[in-house]
């Protein structure tokens, strides 16, 4: 990989003698200095009154070095603070590698004033020939005025000021090294997670008894996101330590206890159906245990009785897997692991569950959706 310090080098030099970059600022493990190690990307704001020039400019991320692969996104028509996707975190929709970015990623995990100031600007994120990811995000002053009013929690993890021409960056307050406490959710926002997971929960068994697997994998992508919402919730409502769940389930062994993060790791199956419909009620088996725990802690109804109405569907559709009569299950015991995770059959790998995280339910699964409401 490209040297991250001579990477740096090349961008401050051409960012010094660029009239369309006024402030460089770090942000990311490398800005908070923490957390570093051989694979870490490097997390760049470039920030100035010209800023929409550099998302139209295609060629100038190639000045530092070979570009191998590149990302765009925001606001290219040049539009005002509020108007156009592209977070200024540098995520834009893409998982850093490192657990860098900003805060988590469903939408009760930030406040609104930060979702829309971050929808404002554009990001350009490159994979240079090496391998080093630099996501870099193109802002306009405003950015730094709003954070001179309150940092988010992305600057107050950490970050430097590498370059200002201008002084726009005095005004900062100094980081804390810490992100503001997590946000518990709202009862809507608590009950609009439910019927989504639920909801979610019976298509995946309709498929399963299809046999349908690529959609079985679809849909729970956003059973995924549900989930990982709740375990967040779950963390962020710890009574006297409530945990920073970071974005997208970063570090999740560190802020899950132990024993509820060896059960997410058993709620991944592989793609054949026995595993498929194991890994469903596994994941049906955290969200209840997380989802009862946020609403007796917060004081909401925990609506036990649709989890136990949607598991009796389930079971009707695909069979009980706690059933060894059940002809779905493996019928020789010694094809099966200590987890009860059926090894006889060899498929390939489940890339859906793991990509599908950094958004809602892909095309297929929204366009199911609509026909199955309809």
């Amino acid at each position: 990989m490209e040297d991250p310090d001579e990477l740096l080098a090349a961008i401050l030099a051409w960012a010094r003698a660029d009239d369309r970059v006024e402030v460089v600022v770090q942000t990311g493990s490398r800005g908070r200095g923490s957390g570093v190690d051989a694979y870490s990307d490097l997390d760049i704001e470039l920030i100035g009154a010209r800023w929409r020039e550099l998302v139209a400019d295609p060629d100038w991320s190639g000045a530092f070095a070979p570009v191998l692969v590149q990302v765009v996104s925001g606001p290219e028509d040049g539009g005002t603070e509020g108007d156009g996707p592209g977070p200024a975190d540098g995520t834009d929709g893409h998982a850093p590698a490192d657990g860098d970015g900003g805060g988590n990623v469903p939408a009760a995990a930030h406040e609104q004033e930060d979702e829309d100031e971050d929808e404002a600007w554009a990001s350009r994120l490159v994979v240079y020939a090496r391998g080093r990811k630099v996501d870099f995000s193109l802002a306009g002053p405003e950015r730094l005025a709003r954070r001179a009013r309150g940092l988010d929690a992305l600057y107050e993890r950490g970050y430097r000021v590498l370059l200002d021409k201008t002084g726009a960056a005095d005004a900062l307050p100094a980081a804390t090294g810490r992100a503001p406490a997590p946000p518990r959710p709202d009862r809507a926002a608590f009950d609009e997670a439910l019927d989504e997971f639920w909801f979610e929960a019976t298509q995946v068994a309709v498929y399963l008894a299809r046999g349908d697997l690529w959609v079985v994998k679809a849909r729970d992508v956003t059973m995924k996101e549900y989930l990982l919402e709740m375990l967040e919730w779950y963390a962020a409502t710890e009574p006297g330590r409530p945990r920073d769940t970071w974005h997208l389930g970063h570090h999740m062994d560190r802020w899950l206890p132990q024993r509820m993060w060896r059960a997410v790791q058993e709620t991944y199956g592989r793609f054949d159906a026995a595993d498929s419909r194991r890994a469903l009620h596994a994941t049906i088996g955290v969200f209840r245990e997380a989802s009862e725990t946020v609403a007796a802690r917060c004081g909401f109804p925990p609506r036990t009785e649709l989890a136990e109405q949607v598991s009796a569907h389930i079971d009707r559709l695909t069979g009980d897997p706690a059933d060894p009569a059940d002809p779905a299950n493996p019928a020789d015991p010694a094809d099966t692991t200590a987890t009860g995770r059926a090894s006889g059959t060899a498929g390939p790998a489940d890339t859906a569950g793991t990509a599908g995280t950094a958004g809602k339910a892909d095309a297929t699964g929204t366009a199911d959706r609509a026909e199955a409401r309809a």
